[in-house]
This record gives C-alpha cells, structure tokens and sequence, in this order.
C-alpha cells in the first residue's frame, strides 16, 4: 500500500469489479499482453506467421475487410487505441480470450501461453475483478447472491456493528490490491460470526463453539447441521493447528478460501440476524 493509500488521500478499492473494469485493471491487462506477445520485436521482425496472426483477429474478432500483407505499425496502433480508449469492459476479455484461442506456437509456446495466463490471473487479482482465467476462459468468481449475502452482513445497525466491523475488516483484508492477508481475513470472518452468537447469548465471553450450543435458549433455534458445521469451520480457524495459531502455512491459505469463509460467515450472519429478530 502506497503513501497515498496509507494516509487516505487515495481510496482503497475493496468492491470486487463486476461488469465493470477502471483504468489500473484496464492498464494492467494491456501491459501483459503488450509484454507477452512482445510487439515491438513482431513489427521488427514481421513475418507471415504475424501477418496471419493479426489477420485472423482483424478479419474474425473485429470484422474488418483485409486486403493484401498488413502494416504492422496500423495494426498496432488501432489494437492499442481500440484496446485502452474504445473498448468496453466485456470487450476485453472477449478479445482475450480469442487472442488466447488462436495464439499458435509460431507466436507463443506453451511455456509462454501458460506464463501469460498466470500474468493475466494476477493482473485480476491484484485490480480486485470478479474474473479468473481458466483454460482460456474467463469465469465468474462469485456472483450476486454472493455480493448481496457481504453486503448486507456489512450495514452496522445498532447492536450488530461490531459484527459489520468484522466482515468490512475481512473483505478489506481479501480484496485488497497489494499484500491481501487472506488468513486474517477468515479469522475475521469466523470472527463476525461469534461475535453475532456473542449478542443474541449476551455472553461476551463465549467462544463460538459455545455459543453455538446455547443459541436455543436464546431464542434462535438451529438446525444440527448448522450448528456441526460452523462448529467445525470454528475449528478450522480456531484449533492448534488452525488458522488462528499458525498450524496452516500461509502459502496454504489461497484467495479462494478467504472468498468462501467470507460468503458463508456474512450468509451465516444474516440468517442469525433474521432468526433472531
């Protein structure tokens, strides 16, 4: 997190980018593909292998007429133009993803195919999208059943803000551009989830598993399938060779797995807030 960031002076995007893409994201997937297919050695070295290449995207991606060898300069510069100014968000990965169809070993090898779909993926992750590229295809991360079950955990009512203080803190910790810590980001998941238990117990003491146990008697009645399987996920975070205490090597810890704590803990929460109304 740069100065700006630290100090406030530039927000820090926490909102997963869905039907949508800003300038940093936008930038960021043009410098890989810039990179990777190293343009400026093709114009250097135009061949009949590019000229076929950029063919088949202006004649199959973008309709045009071609007629004769191509100018490389013109094609490149109507690529970058389109690909940083014109195109809409959807656009773009649509051209991704046909440039990746048709990118044949004369252009990239598999070693560099795969490096650019690794590139690619941590371009996305690190711009916060709600896409990944798998095998050549861009998928949907979460969706907005997903999105509505975060936000609404998240709105700090009354008695229940320091639970919204706990799934924001999350989010913020998963989601962040640079150095997204992902195991505390489940232990402020499961966090909310004990501290929702805590409220409607009045016990503020109570560790979830405990909690748990008693919400009938609060007013809550829950299911044994719930109640085992938050128990477990507690657990998961909590025991000596949890989350919590270190037992599971960060590098263990993948966005993936923040992303599903986070869902399940804010659904978990809501239906606790409703249960216990």
């Amino acid at each position: 997190m740069w100065f700006s960031q630290r100090y406030g002076h530039k927000p820090i995007r926490t909102k997963l980018q869905i039907e949508e893409m800003d300038n940093e994201l936008r930038a960021g997937l043009w410098n890989m593909i810039y990179a990777s297919y190293n343009w400026d050695s093709m114009r250097d070295f135009y061949s009949v292998y590019y000229d076929e290449f950029f063919k088949d995207i202006m004649a199959d991606f973008f309709k045009k007429p071609v007629i004769g060898r191509l100018n490389p300069d013109d094609v490149f510069k109507f690529f970058s133009k389109w690909f940083i100014d014109k195109a809409s968000w959807d656009e773009i990965y649509s051209f991704i993803e046909f440039l990746l169809s048709i990118s044949r070993d004369d252009v990239l090898n598999s070693g560099e195919f795969q490096e650019l779909s690794d590139g690619i993926n941590k371009i996305l992750e690190q711009e916060i999208s709600g896409y990944r590229l798998v095998n050549g295809k861009f998928v949907p991360i979460t969706n907005e059943v997903e999105i509505e079950e975060i936000e609404q955990a998240q709105l700090p009512k009354n008695r229940w803000k320091t639970v919204s203080e706990h799934i924001s803190t999350a989010v913020d910790q998963a989601f962040r551009r640079k150095k997204p810590d992902y195991r505390n980001a489940i232990k402020e998941a499961i966090s909310a989830v004990e501290s929702a238990c805590r409220i409607i117990t009045g016990n503020n003491k109570a560790t979830l598993g405990q909690a748990l146990k008693t919400l009938e008697k609060a007013g809550v009645k829950l299911h044994p399938a719930y109640q085992e399987g938050f128990s477990r996920l507690y657990g998961y975070t909590s025991d000596e060779d949890g989350i919590r205490h270190g037992g599971i090597d960060m590098a263990q810890v993948s966005f993936e797995d923040a992303k599903f704590m986070i869902v399940a803990c804010s659904a978990f929460v809501n239906y606790l807030k409703a249960q216990s109304k």
